[in-house]
């Protein structure tokens, strides 16, 4: 058959879809015709970049969900809530927009975007089409529904059909039940699926027979077989990126995207093999895909060198929710010795070495999302995160050290946690201004498939839809409960809002000292001689010089690359020229706590000065 995949706003245009991309593969691997729309690039062209962006980051405000409303009156018509009734129920909505007012929002809602549709909708024969794929994730679904539904009206004969996160599990029978203009949903992965419907529309077979189909009848609403995720990741093609590039090429490279640089999509696993564990408390990600799989490392480099070289592009993100310990050692290797100068992104477990984030460097792995969340061991347990803060702060200075950018932030509002994780992050992080800081602070979201939700004696009691679900699915009869993915809740057992307020501003002043200037951000580096260390140090904002010397320097050096304890010092320092008692250890390390050269946790020590040079 011939189809067509979709991917709607909101999405950056610095980077193509993975999702239709590696799916255009597969379809076209099976023998059918493809072709692949960036609504999205479209979509930023028609607003202007510097618009779109600002609209963009907006979007990730998800109690919001301006995003999605914005394309309610395309999809929904006169049933819309207007802009007056909506920015009445969301009035943070326009903060950090600076360019936006009530009228301009209310043109975007009323005629902007249903004006954007209608053309997309018009100038593209959708008739020559046997299925119309829309992709959805977060803030894509109402402009998948909006040009859904114009597609429906002027060819009903074609199949529309929805997949990705917006219609996993319970979210996929919800939105059939409540658009009767969608023929099929897949939930799951579909990279068996969507091929086996592509077969079974083109000879007339039955749907429901399709593994991960939903479909509507007269009375009920039906499943398909529930589908097995996929093992062998290698059979995978490589994703098809080329209609992104020709919508760079359509719309304008420097227009869409002002200066930066290309960034492509890759996998390298799916699932997390920390979840299969552990699943974090609070985290709704793989909700039937847990189960962690990963490619080769032959896999690997070979995608990222094809893409490279058909795209030449060397800016690469990994979707792997966290990196495969098992093989990075071998992966670093081969990156590193290709000869090409790779950029990359990867989610990883804060729980590497110095000589792990060093290899990484090496590999041009050069900015990393370490899941660190928070700077309290106790918080952490409350997680579920298997870390501790000294292996967070860890992270953060051989990071800085490797020059590696660290993505992290700052979580609050776990049933347990005490003032004293709030008071204890806010001190220690007036000795980190040298390192990263977070990219914000603020309270857990409740998310659909976390164990917070699906596990009320954790602590979240009562999860309803945020409110502005129902801003966005207007019409009558729509199950938004089934819809939502975030929620709100009753919680027990949190610090009030008011006392988490120490934190916040700790943050917003580590962020401040050390946002200045690249060349003005803190320091705390030491110069090493023989015997002597001089620790340089201008957390404070004025240059503070310290010489350590002797038995303070041994102990400077044990704990430089990992953390330990008195006992394992008592027992390092035994053979050198200078042992030291456990009481002189424990006295040496208390006066380098209150200098705020070193940290400790749980009666670990860790030195956080960097060295002047090298690593």
């Amino acid at each position: 058959m011939r189809a067509a995949l979709v991917t709607m706003p909101w999405r950056m245009s610095t980077s193509p879809s993975l999702q239709v991309g590696l799916l255009k593969s597969i379809l076209v691997q099976a023998g059918h015709a493809v072709d692949v729309h960036y609504a999205s690039l479209a979509f930023a062209d028609h607003l202007g970049t510097t618009r779109h962006d600002a609209l963009l980051l907006a979007a990730g405000a998800r109690n919001r969900l301006l995003g999605e409303w914005l394309f309610t009156q395309a999809a929904f018509g006169s049933d819309a809530v207007s802009t007056e009734e909506y920015l009445a129920a969301q009035p943070e909505a326009l903060s950090g927009l600076v360019s936006e007012t009530p009228e301009s929002l209310r043109d975007l809602h009323e005629v902007i975007i249903p004006t954007f549709i209608e053309s997309l909708a018009a100038s593209t024969d959708w008739g020559q089409y046997a299925m119309v794929g829309f992709s959805s994730t977060f803030e894509q679904n109402v402009a998948s529904l909006a040009l859904s539904r114009a597609i429906k009206e002027r060819y009903p004969q074609v199949t529309i059909v929805f997949g990705g996160a917006n219609v996993d599990a319970d979210m996929g029978p919800a939105l059939m039940k409540s658009i009767n203009w969608i023929d099929v949903a897949i939930a799951g992965e579909a990279d068996v699926s969507l091929p086996m419907l592509a077969h079974t529309l083109a000879v007339g077979g039955d749907v429901t027979q399709v593994p991960g189909a939903i479909v509507r009848s007269s009375s009920a609403i039906l499943r398909g077989p529930r589908p097995e995720l996929l093992n062998n990741l290698n059979y995978l093609p490589t994703p098809d990126y080329s209609e992104y590039f020709e919508g760079l090429d359509k719309y304008g490279h420097e227009a869409l995207l002002g200066g930066r640089r290309v960034n492509l999509i890759f996998e390298s696993s799916r699932g997390c093999w920390w979840g299969q564990k552990h699943h974090c408390t609070f985290c709704g990600l793989n909700s039937t895909g847990m189960t962690y799989r990963r490619k080769s490392v032959d896999r690997v480099m070979n995608e990222l060198t094809e893409l490279a070289h058909r795209h030449e592009v060397l800016k690469f993100s990994a979707t792997d929710n966290i990196m495969d310990h098992t093989s990075m050692e071998e992966l670093c290797q081969r990156l590193a010795s290709s000869g090409y100068d790779f950029e990359i992104f990867y989610e990883v477990k804060a729980n590497l070495t110095k000589r792990q984030i060093l290899d990484l460097r090496a590999a041009g792995i050069t900015f990393i999302q370490p899941g660190i969340e928070s700077l309290s061991t106790h918080v952490l347990k409350l997680m579920r995160k298997g870390s501790t803060m000294l292996v967070n702060v860890r992270l953060l200075k051989w990071a800085a050290q490797s020059e590696i950018d660290v993505g992290w932030n700052v979580l609050m509002g776990f049933p347990g946690e005490t003032i004293d994780d709030y008071r204890g992050q806010a001190d220690l992080m007036e000795s980190l201004h040298h390192l990263q800081p977070p990219g914000s602070c603020g309270g857990l979201w409740l998310e659909r498939f976390s164990p917070y939700f699906e596990q009320p004696e954790l602590g979240f009691t009562n999860p309803r839809p945020i409110s502005a679900y129902r801003m966005i699915y207007p019409l009558a009869g729509m199950d938004i409960e089934g819809l939502a993915y975030f929620f709100d809740y009753d919680v027990r057992d949190v610090v009030p809002h008011d006392d988490r307020e120490v934190l916040v501003q700790a943050v917003h002043k580590w962020r401040n000292a050390y946002a200045k200037s690249k060349k003005n951000t803190p320091i705390l580096r030491a110069f090493r001689g023989p015997g002597w260390m001089r620790i340089m140090d201008t957390r404070s904002g004025e240059l503070g010089k310290t010489t350590l010397r002797g038995e303070d320097v041994t102990l400077m050096n044990m704990i430089d690359e990992t953390f330990h304890n008195v006992r394992a010092l008592e027992s390092m320092c035994a053979n050198t020229e200078t042992p030291m008692s456990a009481v002189e250890i424990r006295q040496r390390l208390d006066a380098l706590v209150e200098q705020r050269f070193v940290v400790h946790d749980e009666g670990y020590f860790l030195s956080i000065v960097l060295p002047i040079v090298g690593a």
